[in-house]
C-alpha cells in the first residue's frame, strides 16, 4: 500500500495486479474467487482508518486476466476519460506468444466505490474472512 497526497488528506494505493491461473485449474473461477477475498482482506484492514483505498490493476488482455477482474468487481475506465498507465500493444516477456507485427495488449482496471460498497460491504467482508479461520 501506498498512500499519496490528494485533495481531501491521503489515498492509499493498492496494486493487484499479475494475475494467473494454473493451466490445469483455468476456468474454474478461482482466480475471480481469489482476487475478491484479496480485496475482502485489503477493505477490511483499511476500514479501521475511515478510507477506501484505491485498488488498481494492469491486465493482460491477451491472457484475458481482465475476466478474473471484471468478476470480483474491476473496472476499466473508458479511454477517453483516463489515460492507461501501460499504453496498449506493448512488448511484455510474459510467456504468451505475439501474433508477427503485433504486441500485447495490456489495461488498467480499478475497483470503484459503487462496487466496494454494494460487494464488500463489512457484513458481507466479515462472512467472507470467517471462512479463512476455520
Amino acid at each position: 500500500m501506498l498512500p499519496i497526497p490528494a485533495f481531501s488528506g491521503e489515498v492509499d494505493l493498492v496494486e493487484s495486479t499479475e494475475w494467473r491461473t494454473r493451466d490445469e485449474y483455468a476456468g474454474q473461477g478461482m482466480m475471480t474467487a481469489t482476487i475478491a477475498m484479496l480485496n475482502t482482506q485489503i477493505l477490511s484492514d483499511r476500514r479501521v482508518s475511515g478510507r477506501k483505498p484505491l485498488i488498481y490493476a494492469e491486465c493482460n488482455f491477451q491472457s484475458r486476466s481482465d475476466r478474473a477482474g471484471s468478476g470480483a468487481g474491476f473496472e476499466i475506465p473508458s479511454r477517453e476519460f483516463a489515460k492507461q498507465i501501460i499504453v496498449q500493444n506493448v512488448h511484455v516477456g510474459d510467456g504468451y506468444p505475439s501474433e508477427e507485427g503485433k504486441l500485447g495488449d495490456f489495461t488498467y482496471m480499478y475497483l470503484p466505490v459503487g462496487s466496494i460498497d454494494q460487494s464488500y460491504d463489512p457484513i458481507q467482508s466479515d462472512a467472507m474472512l470467517s471462512y479463512l479461520k476455520t
